[in-house]
């Protein structure tokens, strides 16, 4: 058949209109998706599931307390100093992890941009110059930095000093080559080059993945361009089908038609959803991998878009750089997993004053960089962080409208979480952050069995005061059942102190003597002031959970 001769598809318009188009729709898309997701975490934490699950009992008091009185600990700086040499062999074995995943990014982001450099010249015509080829790749490895940022780089500080870097090595080349009369024309070239090139990928990386929408956001994206494509890709074809065919039969099937194609691109989408919440499941990959993947896919698209002119009909072949950027990620985590250590893996029981979204996601990402290369963190999960860490297999439950299989209603369902929580590393050498989604009638039994099978606890009491008592339970549970030297609260000034004292001490002569406390001849429980350590909260932080799990 031949085509007539209206028929024209540029191939440029059509992606760049595509992803406009997206852009709008996965924001809203996210947007809602969260809204009804915490809206459904809400009504489901408070629903009962029948009889409360009963929490073991130590029995009655083992002795008289009137000699053993529960004392606080501030930590001070030499405390924690004398925590390094017990922390070293698992800060040396979270250390040598992370370096080895963060190498193995931005080896594969190197591949990437030396690729995409490499077409670039090729189908310029431009002449492969040594320095003008690292320069242009410098540009395109921009990606690199904010892929380290994430992977590496756990305090804002950090992150600003690897931002600062790039640029300032930038800077540095763009005058070296003005200098030398290697690149002509007026000096900041290079920086209109990663403006030209870099800034309208980052800016949608930016809208996109940041902390409230990451979760969802780069998933909705390439969920909308896929439903975009499909709907303008089908009016363009359909419609030269009619023009070139005179066809009055296809005419009345063109509506029925374009929704079929949307419909088949939905239920393939959704099909790829569930491949990556199986492949989840199954430690196959992770959360961080699926961000990392999506922010080059995404750069890689966007590329393809914007070389497309000088590429013409070989702009596909910048594909090519995501498929040497896999195949290097690939190679880098299989070498990883061979210089892995198959050591014991200490558990991390975080447990908070529900009601601060940010500073929780903030504490969580901090302790979370380092201490998920040697041990998995658990933490009830909760409406002030449900939508923080909400991952693809828990999205399918929910869009399959099945989010109650997620929610602990029972013991069997408890036993069942706590096996599969304690499986091995994901494919990137990172435990899991097990988020435990309890019932009403089952969250106190959730937090004793977590709490007894701990190796290090950590409960943020910043803002603790009266009006807090569902934390006084999660106090005397621990006062009960877990060592003492084994918990840690994190406090500020905004924590009533007085009243957490008061309360600490009355919990003590209810519950310490029947439990694994009893025989302590001096109780004390340990207490951190964040903000007396600033900028070094995380690093201390980490060395004394560290010891402490070492210890245990």
């Amino acid at each position: 058949m031949n085509w007539a001769p209206e028929c024209q598809f540029d191939v440029r318009g059509f992606a760049a209109f595509a992803l406009l188009a997206a852009l709008p729709l996965a924001l809203a898309l996210s947007w809602a998706t969260l809204k009804l997701y915490r809206r459904a975490v809400k009504k489901a934490m408070h629903h009962s599931a029948g009889a409360a699950v009963s929490v073991p009992d130590h029995g009655d008091s083992a002795g008289d307390l009137s000699a053993t009185s529960l004392a606080l600990k501030f930590l001070e700086q030499a405390d924690l100093r004398d925590n390094r040499g017990a922390a070293a062999s698992l800060r040396q074995r979270s250390t040598s992890a992370l370096r080895r995943l963060s190498a193995t990014y931005v080896l594969a982001g190197a591949v990437h941009a030396a690729v995409v450099t490499a077409l670039l010249f090729f189908f310029n015509e431009i002449e492969f110059l040594p320095v003008r080829f690292s320069a242009t790749w410098l540009v395109y490895a921009w990606p690199i930095i904010p892929v380290l940022a994430l992977t590496a780089a756990g305090q804002r500080k950090t992150k600003a000093s690897i931002l600062a870097a790039y640029f300032v090595a930038l800077l540095v080349l763009d005058t070296l080559l003005q200098t030398s009369g290697r690149l002509e024309g007026a000096r900041g070239q290079l920086l209109l080059l990663w403006a030209l090139e870099m800034a309208p990928p980052t800016l949608l990386l930016w809208l996109l993945s940041n902390r409230t929408l990451r979760c969802v956001g780069l998933i909705g994206l390439l969920v909308s361009i896929a439903l975009a494509m499909a709907w303008f890709g089908s009016f363009q074809l359909l419609g030269c089908l009619v023009l070139s065919t005179r066809s009055a039969t296809l005419i009345e099937w063109v509506t029925p038609l374009r929704a079929l194609i949307v419909l088949a691109a939905g239920a393939a989408i959704w099909l790829w959803l569930r491949y990556l919440a199986r492949r989840l499941r199954h430690a196959q990959t992770s959360d961080l991998m699926l961000t990392i993947d999506s922010w080059w896919l995404l750069i890689t698209m966007i590329q393809m878009l914007l070389l497309s002119p000088g590429f013409k009909a070989a702009a596909p072949m910048v594909l090519l750089a995501f498929v040497a950027y896999k195949l290097v990620v690939a190679a880098g985590l299989r070498w990883s997993r061979t210089h892995a250590a198959d050591l014991r893996a200490p558990n991390l029981l975080m447990l908070r004053v529900f009601g601060h979204a940010r500073r929780s996601e903030r504490l969580l990402d901090e302790v979370g960089l380092r201490w998920r290369y040697v041990g998995p963190i658990n933490l009830i999960a909760g409406t002030d962080i449900a939508t923080s860490f909400l991952e693809p297999d828990e999205l399918v439950q929910f869009l399959s409208g099945r989010l109650g299989d997620a929610y602990i209603a029972n013991t069997a369902t408890l036993t069942a979480k706590l096996e599969r929580s304690a499986g091995g590393p994901n494919a990137d050498g990172r435990y899991a952050l097990n988020d435990f989604f309890c019932r009403d009638n089952t969250w106190r039994a959730c937090v004793h069995a977590l709490a007894a099978r701990s190796d290090a606890v950590l409960m943020d009491l910043r803002s603790f005061g009266a009006a807090n008592r569902g934390c006084e339970f999660e106090l005397g549970l621990l006062l009960e059942h877990v060592a003492l030297e084994k918990i840690t609260f994190l406090v500020d000034a905004s924590t009533d102190v007085a009243h957490l004292e008061g309360t600490l001490i009355e919990l003590w002569q209810q519950h310490g003597a029947r439990g694994v406390n009893a025989a302590a001849a001096r109780p004390i429980v340990s207490l951190l002031r964040s903000e007396q350590h600033g900028a070094t909260l995380a690093v201390e932080l980490l060395d004394h959970l560290f010891a402490v799990a070492q210890k245990s």
